[in-house]
């Protein structure tokens, strides 16, 4: 049995959205406290609910008032979950330069038929591993063309999850966003490391932060494959 540690850090100078969103700064500090000594302790500014290795649930969409928020996600929805991870191999670039995952892209995956109704789908580009580091990351990022992306769908998944973090071409979107949300499908972003994960069915765990009243949360993410 292996486990695959599949988060990004949190570091300075990673990717990130751009406004409204803040800019994560972590910096290390040294103090005193009388009666216990010297101590160290981290800064966290600027961390944000979608901020690196995210997990989040159709309330980003829907509203607070429409749907459940992270701290209601059970932990059966979150631990050694079935899951089948397409490390997709042939996908091209559009007009623009910017990578479209296909339908015959995620079939040509060669455990893309071990894809079970109920599963977690993980869909790997090698965008994570590249540009982490790189303000590209999000405005750059591969989409999926609508096709495929209801593919995912039609298999009833629990999760879908990515190495990227844009899965729409906002300039020519294919709409499939209302779907995904009303589906009630969790949605698991910025991941890396996926091409290290080379069994046709794996099990998946997501750990987020217990935090209140928000529709998602940064989090550690894994897989176990035996």
């Amino acid at each position: 049995m292996k486990l695959i540690d599949i988060t990004g850090p949190l570091v300075n100078g990673m990717w990130e959205f751009g406004p409204p969103f803040p800019t994560l700064h972590v910096e290390e500090h040294t103090d005193h406290k009388e009666g216990f000594g010297d101590f160290s302790y981290t800064a966290i500014n600027g961390l944000h609910a979608l901020t690196g290795t995210y997990v989040e649930t159709p309330a980003h969409y829907l509203g607070y008032e429409n749907s459940y928020l992270i701290a209601d996600v059970t932990l059966d929805r979150l631990v050694d979950l079935p899951c089948v991870v397409l490390n997709v191999q042939t996908a091209k670039p559009d007009a623009k330069g910017r990578l479209r995952v296909t339908l015959e892209d995620l079939l040509a995956c060669a455990n893309s038929a071990q894809v079970r109704e109920g599963d977690a789908i993980l869909v790997g580009v090698g965008w994570g591993d590249r540009m982490w580091y790189s303000q590209d990351h999000f405005p750059r990022s591969p989409y999926f063309t609508g096709d495929a992306f209801h593919w995912m769908l039609d298999r009833r998944p629990t999760v879908i999850g990515t190495d990227t973090s844009s899965w729409e071409n906002l300039e020519d979107p294919a709409g499939f966003f209302p779907r995904f949300y009303e589906q009630d499908v969790l949605m698991l972003a910025g991941l890396m490391n996926l091409k290290a994960v080379t069994a046709p069915r794996v099990q998946l765990s997501i750990l987020p932060l217990r935090l209140e009243n928000s529709c998602a949360s940064p989090c550690r993410a894994f897989v176990r494959q035996e």
